[in-house]
């Protein structure tokens, strides 16, 4: 079920989303952001990018969204930091990155070398990885992922399906709303749906709280995503993506996923 609600105060507020961990998200003047806590001691979180760039620019950087005040980890030290990794499609490989503490992304594996500001297009999602406990990892940490909240009444994603073996994709959803991954992407979106596991689109959810994925598979004709693994019986989570989550898309077959807006303002 989508959700949205809203609040006033002395200017009207627009509670984007129900956050991660509880946390409220908020947006004034349409400018929005959720809160996601990362998990300490060398652990991951699967985020979600579902704002549009702060500043109005078309093309949205990492720091639009994960800027010098986020909270990310920022040390001179690389052993030190949140690690974010950014998936490349075409290469089916990590860009890690650090922030130092002039607030600027570098690449992990090149830190003395030049910062560095990759775009990521909204639908897309990241990765952050804590230090260890002993290079400053020892708690939990709250990052804030900020940004406008999209006005556009659709969103489209190219989602790559390829024989032999179909592409992963990071990928959320593009607005910050609470959805049922069913109702998110199935059949009628153009996805891939089967009543075999082997012919069916993928979807691998990363469970922050045991740091393992749940993989689920587009199972027909009930169109809706069941357990992978057993396949049998039949067994729907009816998963809920939040806003700042993300996941792993693998398609069978290419298609054009379209989102539509499900909010009124902004």
């Amino acid at each position: 079920m989508k959700k949205m609600s809203a609040i006033i105060a002395s200017l009207c507020v627009l509670s984007a989303a129900a956050a991660m961990a509880a946390d409220p998200v908020y947006s004034v003047n349409a400018v929005g952001y959720v809160n996601v806590t990362v998990p300490a001691s060398n652990k991951f979180v699967m985020v979600g990018l579902s704002f549009d760039s702060v500043t109005g620019a078309t093309e949205r950087t990492v720091l639009d969204v994960l800027g010098a005040n986020s909270g990310l980890r920022k040390s001179q030290n690389p052993a030190r930091v949140d690690k974010v990794y950014l998936w490349d499609v075409s290469t089916q490989l990590y860009l890690v990155l650090g922030m130092k503490t002039n607030g600027l992304f570098y690449k992990w594996d090149a830190f003395g070398g030049n910062p560095t500001n990759p775009v990521i297009p909204r639908g897309y999602g990241v990765f952050i990885q804590s230090p260890t406990g002993g290079n400053g990892g020892t708690n939990d940490t709250t990052v804030t992922l900020t940004g406008q909240v999209p006005s556009a009444l659709t969103n489209t994603l190219d989602i790559a399906g390829a024989v032999p073996v179909a592409p992963y994709q990071l990928i959320c959803n593009p607005y910050p709303v609470s959805v049922r991954l069913d109702d998110l992407v199935n059949t009628n979106h153009g996805a891939k749906g089967s009543s075999s596991p082997a012919n069916c689109d993928r979807v691998f959810i990363w469970d922050t709280a045991v740091q393992q994925y749940v993989t689920l598979g587009l199972r027909t004709p009930s169109n809706m995503w069941a357990v992978w693994s057993p396949w049998t019986p039949a067994s729907y989570p009816n998963y809920t993506i939040e806003p700042g989550s993300g996941f792993w898309y693998v398609g069978k077959t290419n298609f054009t996923w379209k989102v539509g807006k499900a909010y009124v303002w902004p």
